[in-house]
């Protein structure tokens, strides 16, 4: 993706010229190709002009001096209000016409923020970014540098995201060869932001140790980095000894592959402390690194995943490639440009095969989970359903004739591929199955399984949509207002289930508003020990938590999920406080878990299966009736004397309520035979998930007994939702 081909920029704030700049007179500044010309009026307010007079054409900023708050052209000595009307024209008499239309010189938004006259080209589509820490007393802001680089704009926010590089490019400044994975990394996709939360582990040279006050060669550090598409990223960096290094940083855009790269600070010191020129100098030689190799990268920012090798750690960097592509299509007229992108990038077949099936709705399959329409309207949906990431696979498992990879880790970045209808059933819609959960986890991975199985079986396309929050609830909800069409389904657990009872306030019920279609499987919940931990089996667990009180704490996949609901009634049977510690996924509480963060926790037995065999976690109870058969050395709670706890995390496919019978019982049919397929079932066992095919009426009782169950049970429960 060219940056100048997609007018959509021109919608955005970007920093140009330093306020204390235009104190000494106008300044010219090229933006996105536009050139212009920025000075200050009689209250020192910026304004920016098309740097063109419409007398003769000649630059403004060319020769050119503020008199009396307006700008007077070198030229003809002509002058232009700040809002770029003619006040005077010293060749004739005041109030005498002139010839021609162009009596304006043309005026684009400009603000003040930062130290920075910030420029729109056209109608702002958002605000200038809130910088933390901008407007607080107890922080002091540090100019660092502002300098053309020839980059494109996205590779700078593309190496913001990139954790990975660190510890390779920056080893004369902070970087450790020793420590190239962060300890933990949490990512941050929020509305108007995306970025990550990370603990990192840095060298510190002499001559950082004085900028931070830190007397020890290696240190640890906190960072919470932060983007703003398309030009801005903070760098929170928090210090043991509570130093905080704000650096925010812009690649304002100005052409193709050329930029002009600002960067400031706030820090809570003083200069006593460390002062400005050592701390500016430090954080240059750190940019300079980066700058050397940045600049050897081409114009063309690609936009598809397939363009380049990937590995887990580039997550942040492919949602923004999709936070991109979603602006685009929404926004940008030009909008075909990247849908052709797109195309070649997955080598052209998906959409070859459209075209020969001469069907205008058709919708062309891409590897990368874009829809490409034949007729050239938008996609609907997610653009990414998922990531192909077939360059660093760690554990395949055959499904069929397909791979799907295991990522590993809260990192994990899902394959998702599909291949596009050859007929459709009943028409050429796509089949859509949402997950209520992130990419990369359990749930994420059986949806992927019997998708592909189930296109194959009705010769139609299938697209897997990631919608996770609210312990499932947003998901569902898309299900429940979805058309009751066959086409919309969604993989649902005993967490969705869990919703009517825990959150009676929603307008819609689980058990009323969805359809029951077919279970798929189930898999104990089991009770886990980080191997850092002292405990060695769960009595070890539950004399401590009784000991002592509110000071034992136990992770799970989120809150109002069944693993909450399982710790909690297991706390109040044994009569200990525990304390609960939710998480956004499985992955990384089991990450957290291994690295000894937490000491215990509450999940699913499929992702603590591999962390166990890695010696990470010791597994020391079961919700299984019985011993497990992937843990046969483990006991189950009944055998400790807990035999309410005798239950299993279900998974299983649902619909809107409504769905044709004739539809529903197809795709039950199909859907059971599926799970009863041999290379299926191994596939589901060796992530964890034992086969359990129920059709849609043994699964549609299943449902009602489960959640009279819940009903039973979570009012007795010190449930907390907050």
């Amino acid at each position: 993706m060219l940056v100048m081909q997609h007018p959509v920029f021109r919608r955005f704030w970007y920093p140009t010229v330093a306020l204390h700049d235009l104190a000494a007179g106008p300044m010219p500044f090229t933006l996105l190709g536009q050139k212009l010309v920025l000075w200050a009026d009689a209250d020192g307010a910026p304004v920016a002009f098309h740097d063109r007079c419409p007398h003769r054409g000649v630059a403004l900023s060319m020769d050119s001096r503020v008199i009396d708050g307006a700008l007077r052209c070198g030229y003809h000595g002509w002058r232009y209000a700040p809002t770029g009307a003619v006040v005077e024209i010293p060749q004739q008499p005041p109030g005498q016409s002139t010839a021609g239309h162009r009596r304006y010189a043309t005026r684009v938004h400009c603000s003040a923020r930062y130290g920075y006259a910030w420029v729109c080209l056209d109608e702002p589509m958002a605000d200038i970014p809130d910088l933390p820490h901008a407007d607080d007393p107890g922080f002091r802001q540090i100019f660092e540098f502002d300098e053309p680089w020839p980059v494109n704009m996205f590779r700078i926010i593309e190496n913001a995201l990139d954790i990975a590089h660190v510890s390779y490019v920056h080893t004369s400044t902070f970087g450790n060869e020793k420590a190239p994975v962060a300890l933990r990394l949490d990512i941050i996709d929020e509305a108007e932001t995306l970025g990550f939360r990370c603990d990192f582990q840095v060298v510190n040279s002499p001559e950082q140790q004085r900028n931070l006050r830190i007397a020890t060669a290696e240190t640890f550090r906190r960072q919470r980095i932060l983007t703003w598409i398309p030009c801005a990223f903070n760098i929170h960096i928090t210090y043991p000894n509570g130093l905080i290094h704000s650096i925010c940083g812009f690649a304002t855009p100005i052409g193709d592959q050329q930029i002009q790269r600002i960067q400031f600070v706030y820090r809570n010191d003083s200069e006593v402390d460390a002062p400005a020129a050592g701390v500016a100098a430090f954080d240059r030689k750190v940019q300079g690194k980066d700058k050397r190799l940045l600049e050897t990268m081409e114009a063309d920012f690609p936009l598809s995943p397939q363009a380049e090798a990937q590995m887990a750690m580039d997550r942040a960097g492919l949602m923004l490639r999709e936070r991109l592509v979603a602006l685009i299509f929404e926004h940008d007229p030009n909008a075909h440009l990247v849908r052709a992108e797109l195309a070649v990038a997955a080598g052209g077949e998906a959409l070859r095969l459209a075209k020969s099936a001469r069907a205008p709705a058709l919708r062309a399959r891409c590897g990368h989970g874009l829809d490409l329409p034949v007729n050239g309207a938008r996609p609907v949906g997610k653009h990414y359903a998922s990531v192909a990431a077939t360059q660093v696979p760690e554990s395949p498992m055959r499904s069929g004739t397909k791979l799907v990879w295991r990522m590993g880790a809260a990192l994990a970045i899902a394959v998702c591929t599909v291949n596009p209808a050859l007929a459709a059933w009943p028409d050429e819609q796509p089949l859509k199955l949402i997950v209520p959960q992130a990419p990369g986890g359990t749930n994420d991975t059986v949806a992927r399984i019997v998708s592909q199985e189930l296109a194959r079986a009705l010769k139609q396309s299938a697209v897997i949509e990631n919608r996770p929050g609210a312990a499932g609830a947003i998901g569902m909800q898309a299900v429940v207002q979805a058309k009751p069409d066959g086409y919309t389904l969604a993989l649902a657990s005993d967490s969705a289930a869990l919703l009517d009872t825990l959150r009676p306030t929603l307008n819609w019920k689980f058990r009323v508003d969805l359809q029951a279609i077919a279970m798929i499987g189930d898999q104990p919940i089991v009770i886990a020990v980080s191997a850092r931990s002292p405990y060695r089996s769960f009595a070890d667990v539950v004399r401590a938590a009784q000991e002592s009180p509110d000071r034992i704490g136990y992770a799970t996949s989120g809150v109002g999920t069944s693993q909450h609901v399982v710790g909690e009634w297991l706390a109040r049977l044994a009569a200990a406080r525990l304390v609960h510690i939710p998480y956004k996924g499985g992955g990384q509480a089991s990450t957290d878990l291994v690295g000894g963060q937490v000491p215990v926790a509450v999940l699913g037995l499929a992702p603590m299966l591999a962390q166990r065999k890695n010696g990470g976690v010791r597994i020391v109870a079961v919700t299984s009736p019985k011993r497990h058969a992937a843990l046969p050395d483990v006991p189950s709670l009944t055998e400790l004397g807990f035999p309410q706890i005798a239950l299993t995390q279900w998974v299983g496919i649902v619909a809107p309520k409504n769905t044709p019978v004739a539809v529903v019982k197809r795709l039950s049919d199909e859907m059971t035979r599926i799970v009863a397929l041999p290379e299926v079932r191994k596939t589901l066992q060796d992530i964890g998930i034992d086969p359990e095919p129920m059709n849609s009426e043994r699964f549609d009782r299943f449902l009602k007994d489960t959640g009279e169950r819940w009903d039973r049970l979570v009012p007795t429960l010190n449930l907390k939702l907050e």
